[in-house]
């Protein structure tokens, strides 16, 4: 196993997952011949779950293989939890004032740029295609419209 905090956040995971996926059933998965207001939530929640138990399992197999004195190099650093912590907290506040693809670009932007430390040429280029991707998949595709906020 990677380290401590790596096995607790997974398990914190499958937790956050499975109750994601048990309060968006209550909202109704399907709606008639469309998805309901908890369609996404919950696929997302199965999601969340599916790949956390995935990377329990991938780090059990790699228990058995790597030594376990090795240095823990790759280990999450506290600064980096920080900066995707105030991605999500800043995300969560600026989605109603801005509405959602501006918020979609202000979270990419500051996790590429501030917390990963990215080129601003491939920050561009993944924020933007990331927020027409979600207006692409949302807005036009499926007909949901996502939040416009207040101010813009």
């Amino acid at each position: 196993m990677r380290s401590l905090l790596a096995h607790h956040t997974t398990v914190a995971l499958i937790f956050v997952g499975s109750a994601v996926v048990w309060v968006a059933t209550g909202y109704g998965v399907w709606d008639g011949i469309e998805p309901g207001a908890g369609f996404f939530p919950v696929l997302a929640g199965c999601l969340l779950v599916l790949f956390a138990v995935i990377t329990m399992i991938a780090e059990r197999r790699d228990e058995a293989v790597v030594d376990a004195s090795a240095a823990d190099d790759d280990a999450p650093s506290w600064s980096h939890l920080a900066g995707y912590f105030a991605a999500l907290f800043g995300f969560a506040l600026l989605l109603q004032p801005i509405g959602a693809i501006p918020a979609i670009v202000v979270l990419f932007a500051w996790i590429l740029l501030v917390v990963e430390r990215l080129s601003l040429r491939l920050v561009f280029l993944v924020t933007a295609g990331s927020a027409l991707g979600v207006w692409f998949l949302f807005d036009y595709l499926l007909n949901i419209p996502l939040p416009r906020g207040q101010f813009i």
